[in-house]
């Protein structure tokens, strides 16, 4: 909850551009926001498909850009949350605090866990 009031934030899909690219745009789409702004790619989804997560008005800028500069695909996701930025700080200090006050009492798995 510390994050989300850091202010609005955005998730955007992207397709069609080599990381590199992206990053640039990110970058680009950060700085007309200004100020505190944050545009980062939160994800690698698959070849030339990533999702975008930061501050609201920057991904605004970032979709602008992306779909001006030929993406296959910009669509702003049904997220509210910069998950995977530097916005979730609060969050990731309050987690490791709340881990290592459980790692005393925590124990090995007593059954086999399966993952996929």
């Amino acid at each position: 909850q510390d994050a989300a009031a850091i202010g609005k934030q955005a998730m955007l899909s992207v397709v069609g551009f080599e990381k590199e690219k992206l990053a640039a745009l990110c970058k680009d789409a950060a700085k007309q926001e200004g100020g505190k702004a944050v545009c980062q790619i939160a994800n690698e989804l698959f070849p030339k498909g990533y999702s975008c997560a930061g501050t609201e008005k920057a991904i605004g800028h970032l979709k602008v850009l992306a779909e001006s500069d030929g993406a296959l695909q910009a669509k702003i996701l049904k997220i509210n949350d910069g998950f995977h930025t530097s916005l979730m700080e609060p969050a990731k200090a309050q987690l490791g605090k709340a881990l290592d006050e459980v790692l005393p009492r925590m124990q090995s798995p007593k059954h086999t866990i399966y993952m996929n």
